[in-house]
């Protein structure tokens, strides 16, 4: 039987993982395109990004399957409106 509370937390950790995930994203480009090692820079910051992911999944996990099942919806659902917002965002800062 379905468990909305755990879809519910699922969702709310899902998407403030995604936020921190995509956050961490920006920081780590504007940080690389800065830096002279610009490889490292993305390599450190993925690295990071990903743990956190994996590790906030996987205690999402802990909870339910329902809880996991909100977390990936939510994080699937804020990567394709970053995606679809990230062309508009980039035309207003003139880029």
């Amino acid at each position: 039987m379905m468990d909305w509370t755990d879809l519910a937390t699922g969702l709310a950790i899902g998407l403030a993982v995604c936020a921190v995930f995509f956050a961490g994203l920006a920081l780590g480009v504007r940080i690389a395109v800065r830096s002279a090692r610009p490889g490292m820079v993305l390599a450190i910051s993925a690295g990071i990004r990903i743990a956190m992911v994996l590790a906030a999944a996987w205690a999402t996990a802990q909870i339910s399957i329902w809880s996991m099942a909100g977390f990936g919806l939510a994080f699937l659902a804020a990567r394709l409106v970053v995606l679809a917002l990230t062309p508009a965002l980039a035309r207003t800062e003139g880029r």
